[in-house]
């Protein structure tokens, strides 16, 4: 049996399409405050998940562990905490993609505030993961993680941080009331 979900439960090979929904103010009293997706496969576009909390363990935002697969496209992750991965936790083979989403804002009390991979696969393009309150992405066990045309707060240096990347603030307009707009007036837009 799987630990609790606090917002959304992909399980038992199960196939999740969303668009444009947010997942917000959940509460779980183990994993996956907002959703959390086992040995299944989600795909989510043009959405939020925010403020939701995992009170005893991982993945305040999302939690994917037991093979399965996310891809994000055009979405927020923030708000959200947990004692480990306030905003994604990923885990046991797990293939997590992400295009144009933004992680920023999360908390973790024990350690990563915004994104922690244990023996999973991430993928990263033209996003922004942004921690605001501590570490940098935590990347433990057999895990691979590569990041083009992004900007990551403590990437530089790191052998995934790849093509086109910055380690640059990119200065949230208002990010403690969702206002992620960019008040840079020539953001750096890598080609890509």
């Amino acid at each position: 049996a799987l630990v609790e979900a606090g917002g959304i439960l992909c399980e038992f090979n199960s196939s999740v399409e969303m668009d444009k929904v947010e997942i917000s103010s959940n509460k779980s009293t183990k994993s996956g405050g907002g959703i959390l997706v086992s040995s299944s496969s989600l795909v989510m576009n043009n959405s939020k998940v925010v403020f939701n909390s995992s009170s005893e363990m991982h993945g305040g935002g999302i939690l994917c562990g037991l093979s399965g697969e996310v891809d994000l496209k055009n979405s927020l992750i923030c708000g959200n905490s947990a004692d480990s991965a306030g905003g994604i936790y990923i885990s046991q083979n797990t293939s997590f993609n992400i295009e144009n989403v933004t992680i920023s804002h999360n908390s973790g009390s024990v350690n990563s505030d915004e994104l922690t991979i244990q023996d999973g696969h991430f993928n990263a393009r033209n996003s922004i993961i942004w921690y605001a309150y501590g570490d940098p992405p935590r990347v433990t066990g057999t895990s691979f993680l590569s990041c083009t045309y992004s900007d990551i707060k403590g990437g530089e240096g790191e052998s995934w941080f790849g093509t086109g990347c910055i380690d640059l603030d990119p200065q949230f307009s208002n990010p403690y009331y969702k206002g992620f707009d960019l008040l840079w007036p020539n953001y750096p837009e890598p080609e890509g």
